[in-house]
């Protein structure tokens, strides 16, 4: 009679930062930032030692989720989503006043120097 023996490595119960590292950047390459781009579980390429993992995320704070006809949906906290850039958005909404500055001007000059060539 020999007693049984764990076929998993002890150190699987602790799960590594790398296991939890992986998951999350699994949920950023596909943007699941709210409850509509939310991942199922399914669609996450994890082994069954990243599942431990992936319940600490849950009881961390860093992942959310959401059982949706009886399939667990990920996604990620307010905290990972990438702040907003408006610089784009503000350099497209100057552009317009400023062509429109610029062509006066230039054609404001150019009636100047029409008018003054027949004076």
């Amino acid at each position: 009679m020999t007693p049984e023996v764990n076929e998993g490595p002890l150190d699987h119960i602790n799960s590594s930062n790398a296991n939890k590292k992986e998951i999350l950047l699994q949920l950023l390459e596909r943007k699941a930032f709210d409850e509509k781009s939310a991942i199922e579980e399914t669609e996450l390429k994890i082994s069954n030692y990243d599942m431990y993992a992936l319940n600490e995320l849950v009881v961390e704070g860093r992942i959310h989720s959401d059982i949706r006809e009886t399939v667990a949906h990920y996604y990620l906290d307010e905290y990972y989503k990438p702040v907003k850039s408006y610089r784009k958005e503000v350099v497209m909404g100057l552009s317009i006043p400023i062509l429109i500055f610029l062509v006066t001007i230039i054609l404001a000059g150019m009636i100047a120097i029409i008018v003054m060539f027949f004076r």
